[in-house]
């Protein structure tokens, strides 16, 4: 790979949004593909634009005192705005600003960086308001799981044997669900939740979320095997998975916890309570997205509690 490749391939996937600006034109005369994806565009609908379009009309007067500010001492004034995305939302971003100058000293084109500040912006909100503003992410996917028998085998365990356990499994899956791009929510007693899609939109959550509970059954049965073989209780893993709309947000005063709600987690739960020890048990809406990738096993339409009945699915 020559020089040139490399400097491009830096530029293309830094983690970072990058972009030039005709100073002449205050149009967009390039950018990499970082902030294409963040922010859901494709070239042809950025490159050559009003970089103004970018931004959110209430930080227009901000952006038009940087541009005179600059063209006056070379400097800007504000560094924080938000940038605009296809899907109607916006990223708060830190601005970095220079000129390119050509061998004259004349800048024709100035290089911009954009930094995501969202979690940082977020947290202010947070901090001053002891709430954040909930988000609608149109499709995501909830992962649910639980041990089959671990009530019946609490009770005669020693507190620190049953912790000790218990921090063994999760800890697996923590790695696994990072590796695999999952937000971790939270666990309560036996049961771990995590969900694919939030809070950074993707289009693979719901094979994320495949892939790792079918690496979760498997961690699960090996441990279980270990642990057996040292006499100790084992306990087979159910998994529910369902794709849908949810909700998003920070809850609490003193002790903050990012949580989502919705029709999607509910189903997400039963499906988790009526599948089956060593299988991952999905609905119609998570096959759907994962046909292409996945075997699954039809199991018929069963009934949930408060929802009828509904399609399940074993993932192979």
């Amino acid at each position: 790979m020559s020089e040139d490749a490399i400097y491009r391939k830096l530029y293309e996937s830094a983690p970072d949004m990058f972009l030039s600006v005709d100073t002449h034109t205050a149009t967009v005369a390039r950018c990499n593909q970082t902030l294409l994806t963040r922010l859901g565009l494709t070239r042809d609908e950025v490159i050559g634009q009003p970089l103004a379009s970018l931004y959110h009309p209430d930080d227009l007067p901000r952006v038009k005192e940087n541009v005179a500010c600059f063209r006056e001492t070379g400097e800007i004034k504000h560094r924080e705005f938000r940038v605009r995305k296809k899907d109607g939302g916006y990223v708060d971003v830190h601005l970095s600003f220079a000129p390119l100058l050509e061998d004259d000293g004349t800048a024709r084109y100035s290089n911009a960086i954009w930094r995501d500040i969202s979690a940082i912006v977020a947290l202010r909100e947070l901090k001053v308001a002891g709430a954040t503003t909930p988000v609608l992410f149109g499709s995501a996917t909830v992962l649910f799981t639980d041990f089959v028998g671990f009530s019946k085998t609490a009770g005669n365990m020693e507190p620190a044997d049953l912790v000790g356990q218990l921090d063994e499994y999760f800890t697996a899956f923590d790695e696994i669900i990072e590796a695999n791009g999952l937000e971790k929510l939270k666990t309560i007693g036996d049961a771990y939740m995590c969900v694919g899609g939030i809070p950074k939109r993707n289009e693979t959550h719901a094979d994320d979320c495949c892939r790792a509970a079918l690496a979760m059954v498997r961690r699960a049965a090996l441990i279980g095997k270990q642990r057996a073989a040292e006499g100790h209780p084992a306990w087979g893993l159910r998994v529910g998975i369902n794709t849908g709309p949810i909700i998003a947000g920070v809850v609490g005063t003193k002790k903050f916890a990012y949580d989502v709600w919705g029709d999607a987690v509910n189903l997400a739960a039963r499906l988790e309570s009526a599948g089956a020890p060593g299988r991952v048990n999905i609905s119609a809406s998570t096959k759907e997205r994962i046909d292409d990738y996945f075997h699954t096993e039809f199991r018929g339409k069963l009934a949930v509690k408060n929802m009828g009945e509904v399609e399940m699915y074993f993932v192979e």
